[in-house]
């Protein structure tokens, strides 16, 4: 509040004045709201009685009328550095940031030690983005007052958001300091150590500060995430259901529930969280993407409103129509091309097993390679990639202009994407009309509904001509014989061969549980029904209410619950070893596995499919037929389940391929990495010649496909 320094004291305005600033001083806000008004009815230029009158207004959250007090002192005084400070933080908390930035500013000019009107400043800065310069701010404030927490906490969300993972866990440790029983403040220091990797000194900070406050729903949704992430399921359901019990409006702890529902297995329930998520949140795009994904893996849902709600998320979180950009790249199409692979897993991550065999098999000569990075916490896995490709720039904290340009700046030729929608994708950065040729390519498993991505790269198993194009916004592009390419561990020895005893058939499975939904458990429960002494390997984690769902599967079908043998996160080692354990690896549907289904043939373990009729629940025929064994493929529930009956009684075959299947997937396109290339780079040339052909009358958005 601000005193009348005027020579004016025995003015009746300023008289008056005089009693309201006691009695606001004293705390009698009741009392001194009609007093400024009554001074105010004498002298209504009085600007401290507009500014303290504001003040009061602010105070019991009526911003607007706040703001017109502060106007109005304003016009009387443009140099009335208080109050444009007090204008700055009614702005701000009617979450006008940009309006505010400009009043801390003017306020600093006129004022410049008002820590506060920096301070003010500062979070405007973070809520607009612009982490670089509040961060700066940040730091001049803890300088100046190392005992400022609030300062400590808001320099911690600056490098954050900046990426600068550990500098933000050493603010948030000053931060929780200084404020030890702060639950807000503990929270976020769990947070950073999250962000470092630091799950179980995480879960001890966040656990701490959920007992200073035990109805915070926010730190139940964060266990809910540790828990997860810890391998702890159950401990992580109940957090994640406290969380949405106390807050039924907390559209990120239901879609964290989502992902957990997932995860463990039961799809229908997760699509249902996310709804929920979407509801509360209609814009918000990664809600949206995580529906999508976990579509795939609910067989109620059809491919057709799969295709749908692909084509919905387009419409809802993209603007209408590409950015006019023109394209200056050479028309030449012998020349070396310029690809771009923008990805979010240059880390340690599945993709990998792909993703790098896919750089590798790139002719240098005739390509250039720009990774476009949006890892958040690089790893060594990281670094191997910087130095496989020609040039590796760091995106994960740009805007998508910027990003564009960038892109634009290097002239890319060929933009691929290898998230889709998965975790981290950054599918909105193909509005921006970035390069010529735009296409997905095997880091998601279906369209992306994007208009600015063109095509598809796939392969005619997964995706047989007229059976799946109407369920793709994309052009589909078919490679010879594989529509991706694998490298196998090779450091991982082959397990000597083993004998197959007919009547304890190991059936097995290592995907993970997310595509085991109720009906896969159905299927495979009857399997162990009809081959009497067989057991049943999978990879269920340590969850009590997914062993119950188990059991109840088995149970229904009289099957000892015994039979099944739960596994848990396993070291590479240990991983190899018991996919080499299994006799017959059954493949889920409708989402069939990929890498795992190669790391089991790799042991010798055959795997008997299902095939469906989108790529997602063709993978598995794919494989098979690519490694001629087609014997090995059923087409319906009852086929799959009287394959595994027969499969199990030829036990000298079993044999045979675990002495041949390693060999023989080494010699498939599968692992044909230099082979993969060459066909990868004459059906994209192929591409690219189109575009150089195409009529450059209207040169901005470029080639929109083939006739």
């Amino acid at each position: 509040m601000t005193s009348d320094s005027r020579n004016e004291t025995q003015s009746p305005a300023a008289a008056i004045f005089d009693q309201g600033l006691a009695a606001h001083q004293a705390g009698a806000f009741a009392d001194a709201e009609p007093l400024y008004q009554q001074a105010l009815a004498i002298d209504p230029i009085h600007k401290q009685a507009l500014s303290n009158l504001g003040a009061l207004l602010a105070r019991r959250g009526e911003l607007a009328p706040a703001i017109v007090c502060y106007q109005r002192a304003l016009a009387v005084d443009p140099g009335f550095g208080e109050c444009w400070f007090n204008l700055g933080n009614a702005l701000r908390r009617g979450g006008e940031f940009g309006q505010a930035e400009g009043a801390f500013l003017e306020s600093l000019r006129l004022l410049p030690s008002l820590e506060g009107a920096a301070f003010g400043l500062g979070q405007c800065q973070n809520e607009l983005g612009k982490y670089q310069q509040a961060a700066y701010l940040f730091n001049q404030i803890v300088k100046h007052n190392p005992n400022q927490a609030d300062a400590w906490l808001h320099l911690g969300l600056s490098q954050k958001h900046l990426g600068q993972s550990s500098q933000a866990l050493e603010s948030f440790g000053m931060a929780a300091k200084l404020r030890p029983n702060d639950d807000r403040v503990q929270h976020h220091l769990g947070l950073a150590m999250m962000d470092c990797g630091r799950m179980e000194d995480a879960l001890k900070v966040v656990e701490g500060a959920l007992s200073l406050k035990p109805d915070n729903p926010t730190i139940h949704n964060t266990l809910g995430i540790i828990f997860q992430s810890l391998d702890r399921e159950d401990q992580g359901l109940r957090h994640n259901l406290e969380a949405v019990r106390l807050n039924g409006q907390f559209a990120e702890a239901w879609n964290n529930l989502g992902n957990l529902l997932g995860l463990m297995g039961q799809p229908s329930q997760a699509v249902s969280a996310f709804r929920k998520a979407l509801e509360l949140r209609p814009t918000a795009a990664h809600f949206h993407s995580n529906l999508l994904l976990y579509l795939h893996y609910d067989p109620a849902i059809t491919p057709e409103l799969t295709h749908e709600e692909h084509v919905q998320w387009a419409k809802a979180h993209l603007p209408k129509g590409p950015v006019p950009v023109e394209f200056f790249n050479s028309r030449d199409p012998q020349r070396r091309l310029k690809i771009g692979l923008v990805s979010p897993d240059f880390r340690e991550h599945t993709v990998v097993s792909f993703l790098s065999p896919f750089i590798d098999s790139l002719d240098r000569q005739s390509i250039e390679v720009f990774a476009y990075s949006l890892v958040n916490r690089p790893d060594e896995i990281t670094r191997r990639f910087q130095q496989k490709v020609d040039h590796f720039r760091e995106i994960a904290n740009r805007t998508d202009a910027t990003i564009a340009e960038t892109i634009r700046n290097d002239q890319i030729d060929i933009l691929v994407d290898f998230a889709g929608h998965t975790s981290g994708n950054r599918l909105s950065l193909f509005s921006h009309s970035c390069a010529p040729v735009t296409l997905s390519q095997f880091g998601y498993p279906n369209t992306t509904g994007v208009p600015g991505i063109e095509f598809r790269m796939t392969d005619a198993k997964a995706d047989p001509v007229g059976m799946t194009d109407d369920l793709y916004t994309e052009k589909l592009v078919r490679l010879d014989d594989f529509a991706w390419v694998w490298q196998p561990p090779q450091s991982v020895q082959a397990m000597p061969p083993k004998q197959v005893d007919p009547n304890a058939i190991q059936f097995g499975s290592f995907n993970n549980m997310a595509k085991v939904n109720d009906r896969v458990l159905a299927v495979w429960a009857r399997i162990l029904a009809k081959t009497p002494g067989s057991k049943l390997k999978i990879l269920t984690g340590k969850s009590e209410t997914t062993a119950a769902r188990i059991a109840q599967a088995m149970e229904s079908v009289n099957v000892d619950p015994a039979r099944v043998e739960r596994y848990s996160r396993m070291d590479k080692l240990a991983y190899f070893t018991a996919q080499a354990s299994i006799d017959i690896a059954l493949d889920p549907f409708p989402y069939n596995g990929g890498v795992t289904s190669l790391d089991a043939l790799w042991m010798g373990t055959p795997v008997l499919a299902m095939a469906g009729r989108t790529y997602v629940s063709r993978q598995g025929l794919a494989i098979n037929k690519t490694l001629g064994l087609e014997d090995w493929i059923a087409r319906n529930e009852e086929e799959y389940i009287a394959k595994a009956v027969a499969l199990a009684r030829e036990t000298e075959l079993l044999v045979q391929l675990r002495g041949t299947l390693r060999d023989q997937l080494a010699h498939s396109p599968i692992c044909d990495v230099k082979g993969y290339g060459k066909r990868w780079e004459k059906a994209v040339r192929a591409l690219w010649t189109k575009w150089c052909d195409a009529n450059t009358l209207d040169p901005f958005i470029g080639y929109t496909g083939p006739s």
